[in-house]
């Protein structure tokens, strides 16, 4: 008896399958290979020969899927029985059944463990300011602040360009940063790229949340002689 589990047309290109004990021991009972409908968006699971599914015995299994490479709300899933039945010829087949999803945030996203929930990541928005602009200060403080609309995980790498013109002062391998959240950053410091000049790289130590601000600021020294504001 064929089971179908119905989702609109995705870019998904296979659908491999596995079983988790304590149900059926491991053993097989679909088979390790769905029939993926690339079109129809259908996933069809057939039952082995020799295989049952009795009545209120819970099925768990998983596969893989591609994500789409853009913005997309969630399709609805639906979970229906084909129309083969061992249990004769005038015998209706199951009635279809809405498939429903944890409820919460995944990674930040609201909705995000529903299947084909994708969000492309990127900040909600990013501020930079300095406390002085007189050519060779030196205790220039420069704060950052962003808030991202998915959660930064661990070794996570913000990068930030445009730091080429700092004085000779402030150009060694690293860079302390302060603040509040400084404490998010691995080793509460920058590190700059020694083969790209005037970019500092700040590694993520504990997660980021999405919609939340981070606010922190490094000190660096301003160059001698008049210069331009860089994009960072």
């Amino acid at each position: 008896m064929p089971y179908n589990c119905t989702w609109l047309p995705t870019e998904v290109c296979s659908a491999q399958m596995k079983n988790f004990p304590p149900f059926f021991l491991n053993d097989s009972v679909f088979g390790s290979i769905g029939d993926f409908d690339k079109a129809k968006g259908s996933l069809v699971l057939t039952i082995l020969v020799g295989k049952v599914i009795n009545a209120f015995t819970k099925v768990i299994f998983t596969f893989s899927l591609k994500n789409m490479p853009t913005n997309h709300q969630a399709t609805t899933v639906v979970l229906s029985a084909g129309q083969i039945s061992n249990f004769g010829q005038n015998s209706k087949a199951f009635a279809s059944s809405v498939m429903t999803n944890p409820e919460g945030y995944l990674f930040g996203v609201q909705n995000g463990y529903r299947p084909l929930e994708t969000v492309l990541p990127g900040f909600l928005f990013g501020t930079v300011e300095q406390s002085t602009p007189v050519a060779a200060a030196v205790n220039n403080i420069i704060t950052v602040s962003f808030a991202t609309n998915i959660l930064c995980a661990n070794g996570s790498i913000l990068t930030l360009t445009g730091l080429n013109r700092i004085g000779n002062r402030s150009k060694t391998a690293f860079l302390d940063i302060y603040g509040h959240n400084s404490s998010v950053f691995l080793y509460g410091r920058g590190e700059f790229d020694a083969a790209l000049p005037g970019i500092l790289k700040l590694t993520v130590a504990k997660p980021i949340l999405g919609g939340s601000i981070v606010s922190f600021n490094f000190i660096i020294s301003n160059q001698e002689m008049d210069s331009d504001a860089q994009i960072m």
